[in-house]
């Protein structure tokens, strides 16, 4: 039965709350949902911000997917003060244990890591899973002070950044390092990272296949998923596609459904001038802080992915699951997902004259885009999200077994 330790306040997403925590100072700003700490043996996932964005969604979705399977707890610690408050209502209604620590971003109090070290006291955690670059070094701190606890690090895209210095420090702390698809894979082993596994990421494929995507209309609805960051999502090339295919004579409207990075005061204004420039603005609209993909994609006829660079494609496969024809960059991850002509189109990333002509394609081949969405949707299925949890859960089961994964 939990136990209660003493009350701390929390000013939490969706107000201030009470909740238990062991020998907590009254300053102490960290929240904990639930108490799980007899059940044995946990995996701390640790996370630096709760934002809008593919890994936060990867978690969220892994958290909830893992229910049925409270064999392995898993505790959730939100490092920085940066948090959605849709997603943290989402994280707060599953049976996961949730801390957010709310701390400024870039600080090195050390009461930060105090808080994780008793955290993973409660809770006997045996396994850290860090997922992203920030908390990789947290992750390794709590490794310092506490030497048996186990690391696991998701690499969640290509172009990684890291010198052979850093490489040498993650071999030395990370006991298993996920790659997110083959083509992470590839480019970690290329740079040395050593006991790298390839694990697919997943997608609650159920809760996209119920939608019904719009039918090919007298107006083209197109739909991209993605934070507004086009060096590397590509949305001015989708933008100059999208010129094109009006100058062709096709009426295409399109819904950009991401918003840029925290701080980021540059790219949308950048996108809304490129917009009218293009003389667009009554066909581009701009989406932001939205977390209800599945009701947009079901408003959509077709699904682009424009980036130029992309370890995976979560938005993709949610978009092939709802049954929207897709086109994506030939590159990365994507590439991997789809096979071109069969289950989507590909184009050369970079290319807005070869993206407007498959959108041309599609919307004058009524019977190709019924054939990608049925083929599509069959595809989707092979990156369910329980997929991806069972192989989690075999490497966590591993680390607490034997330790480190072998190469």
């Amino acid at each position: 039965m939990p136990v209660n330790r003493g009350w701390i306040r929390f000013n939490s997403p969706r107000g201030t709350r009470r909740r238990s925590l062991a020998q907590s100072d009254d300053d102490r700003r960290i929240f904990m949902s639930r108490d799980f700490s007899s059940r044995g043996s946990a995996v701390m996932h640790l996370i630096s911000s709760l934002e809008v964005g593919g890994a936060e969604r990867l978690l969220i979705d892994f958290i909830k997917s893992c229910a049925g399977t409270p064999e392995i707890p898993q505790i959730v610690v939100v490092m920085n003060d940066r948090v959605d408050r849709d997603l943290a209502a989402e994280l707060d209604s599953t049976s996961a244990p949730t801390y957010y620590l709310s701390r400024p971003e870039s600080s090195r109090n050390p009461r930060y890591l105090l808080d994780l070290i008793r955290i993973i006291h409660s809770h006997r955690v045996s396994v850290i899973h860090s997922h992203n670059h920030g908390s990789k070094y947290w992750s390794a701190l709590c490794r310092v002070l506490k030497f048996d606890v186990k690391l696991a690090h998701t690499l969640h895209d290509t172009n990684i950044r890291i010198n052979p210095p850093g490489v040498l420090f993650h071999n030395s702390m990370i006991d298993v390092t996920i790659a997110i698809s083959r083509a992470v894979a590839d480019e970690a082993r290329s740079l040395k990272i050593e006991r790298v596994e390839q694990i697919e990421n997943g997608v609650p494929i159920s809760l996209f296949s119920s939608v019904s995507a719009q039918p090919l209309g007298t107006r083209v609805k197109i739909i991209s998923v993605g934070r507004l960051f086009p060096e590397k999502k590509g949305q001015d090339v989708l933008l100059r596609a999208l010129k094109r295919c009006v100058d062709r004579g096709l009426d295409v409207e399109c819904t950009f459904v991401g918003s840029p990075a925290t701080g980021d005061l540059r790219t949308m204004p950048m996108l809304e001038a490129l917009t009218s420039s293009l003389q667009l603005s009554s066909r581009v609209h701009f989406v932001q802080g939205r977390t209800d993909i599945a009701t947009l994609l079901a408003d959509a006829s077709i699904f682009v992915l424009p980036s130029r660079w992309e370890g995976f494609g979560l938005a993709l496969v949610e978009a092939m699951a709802a049954g929207l024809p897709v086109i994506a960059s030939n590159i990365d991850g994507p590439a991997n997902i789809v096979t071109d002509g069969k289950d989507g189109l590909l184009f050369e990333s970079g290319s807005d004259e070869q993206l407007a002509e498959k959108i041309a394609t599609l919307i004058q081949s009524p019977p190709l885009a019924d054939k990608l969405r049925k083929n599509g949707r069959t595809k989707s299925w092979e990156y369910d999200i329980s997929t991806m949890r069972d192989k989690y859960m075999a490497v966590y089961g591993r680390l607490m077994i034997a330790g480190r994964v072998s190469q």
